[in-house]
């Protein structure tokens, strides 16, 4: 048994449902994988998941890195760089463009890229609870939902 209890991630993709460990702060090792295309797809998230309660005291909460095309990453224009935009803006704006409310959808901001710019990353509401119910089903408990690269 581990002394401490791990940190685990599920990577999304269309080909590819991925178990990493968590080595470090944005530092993985694949310790496991199922083809979510597959008819035995519940069979293969039941062996990840064994896999997390054999490396762990208990069922822990799992990171999930949403696939790339779930996710709208868009520079938005600031004023300047020592005035970024802040998450409430970014929402309103984002909700704008995409028509839709702003609970349904969920945002997250980097820092300024250049003196007029900062990126922000937007999902919604519904892919995100869509994806946790599944993941939920299949027995795992999610903690966060993060992009499969830093904005």
């Amino acid at each position: 048994m581990l002394h401490t209890n791990p940190r685990f991630t599920l990577r999304l993709s269309r080909e590819r449902i991925t178990l990493l460990l968590n080595i470090e702060q944005n530092e993985y090792k694949e310790i496991g994988s199922a083809d979510p295309n597959g008819s035995d797809i519940n069979q293969n998230l039941d062996v990840l998941r064994n896999q997390v309660e054999a490396l762990s005291s208990d069922l822990p909460l799992i990171d999930v890195m949403l696939p790339d095309e779930l996710i709208l990453i868009q520079n938005l224009t600031i004023e300047a760089s020592n005035d970024p935009i802040t998450a409430i803006e970014a929402r309103e704006i984002i909700s704008t463009t995409c028509k839709l409310k702003e609970n349904e959808i969920n945002v997250a901001i980097g820092s300024p890229t250049s003196h007029r710019t900062q990126p922000v990353a937007a999902v919604t509401s519904k892919t995100l609870n869509e994806t946790r119910l599944f993941l939920n089903n299949a027995g795992f408990n999610t903690r966060r939902f993060m992009a499969s690269k830093p904005i």
